[in-house]
C-alpha cells in the first residue's frame, strides 16, 4: 500500500480511469460483434447498427481508449462485414 498521499491518489485515479476504460471497450465490443453475429447468421444488418457501431469507435477514440489507426482498423471491418452481407 502506498505511503505518500500523492501516491495515493494515483492509485485512486487510475482505478477510476481503468474502470472508465473498461466501460467504453466493452460497448465497443458489443457493438462490433452484434454486426458481426448479425453477417454469420446472415441477417441483413441495418444502417442503424452500422452507424452504432462507429459511434462507439469514435467515442472511444475521443476518450484515448483506442489509437487513430486502431480505430480506423475497426470501423474498416465493420464497413466489409456489412458490404459483404449486402452485396
Amino acid at each position: 500500500m502506498a505511503l505518500i498521499k500523492a501516491s495515493k491518489k494515483s492509485i485512486k485515479q487510475s482505478r477510476k480511469r481503468a474502470a472508465q476504460n473498461a466501460v467504453f471497450k466493452h460497448g465497443l465490443r458489443k457493438t462490433i460483434s452484434t454486426v458481426a453475429r448479425k453477417e454469420k447468421k446472415g441477417v441483413a444488418i441495418e444502417v442503424a447498427d452500422v452507424n452504432q457501431a462507429y459511434s462507439a469507435i469514435d467515442k472511444a477514440l475521443k476518450q484515448g481508449v483506442i489509437k487513430k489507426n486502431t480505430a480506423a482498423r475497426r470501423k474498416a471491418k465493420v464497413a466489409r462485414i456489412a458490404n459483404r452481407v449486402t452485396a
